[in-house]
C-alpha cells in the first residue's frame, strides 16, 4: 500500500497527497473484516482448547 500511494495515488495532490500511514491502516481494516467474514468458523476442538487455554490464564 505504501508503495501504491507513494508512485501513483499521492502525485494526484490536493486530498491524496497525505501521508501514506492513513491509507494503509484504513486498507488494513477494511481488509481484516473482509477476512473474517470470508473465513469460515473455527470447529469444535479449536473453541474448546481456545476455552482451555483462557481457562489456564486465568
Amino acid at each position: 500500500m505504501v508503495f501504491i500511494w507513494n508512485m501513483l495515488i499521492s502525485r494526484l495532490g490536493g486530498v491524496f497527497a497525505i501521508y501514506e500511514l492513513f491509507p494503509a491502516f484504513v486498507f488494513s481494516c477494511i481488509a481484516i473484516v473482509i477476512v473474517s467474514l470470508l473465513t469460515k468458523k473455527p470447529g469444535q476442538a479449536i473453541l474448546d482448547e481456545f476455552e482451555a487455554a483462557k481457562a489456564y490464564e486465568c
